[in-house]
């Protein structure tokens, strides 16, 4: 599906973090759930976090509108509670920069 898409770069800009959010965009995902080894804070931007390397580079190209929550160990937790309840685990990302 990937390698057919023109819109995907086929550079090492592009991580799985960045194919799973143009999945995520191209299906119409309700929402898309980033696990990482780190926690977040609420207050990060998606810029903010490629900046600090956390996602890649080119993941906000990719996402588009699609709801995306960052989700480290101090939501292991509660987890499979949330989880049950239809609500992802994590911090939302806010998909815009902050304005100064």
């Amino acid at each position: 599906m990937v390698a057919q898409a023109p819109d995907v770069a086929a550079d090492w800009q592009v991580t799985s973090d960045s194919l799973a959010a143009w999945l995520a965009r191209e299906t119409g995902a309700a929402a898309l759930l980033m696990i990482k080894s780190l926690d977040v804070a609420p207050d990060l931007t998606l810029d903010d976090l490629a900046a600090r390397e956390v996602v890649d580079r080119a993941l906000p190209a990719y996402v588009g509108t699609t709801p995306l929550f960052v989700a480290g160990p101090r939501a292991v937790n509660h987890a499979a509670q949330q989880l049950g309840e239809a609500t992802p685990p994590g911090v939302a990302i806010g998909l815009r920069k902050k304005i100064a």
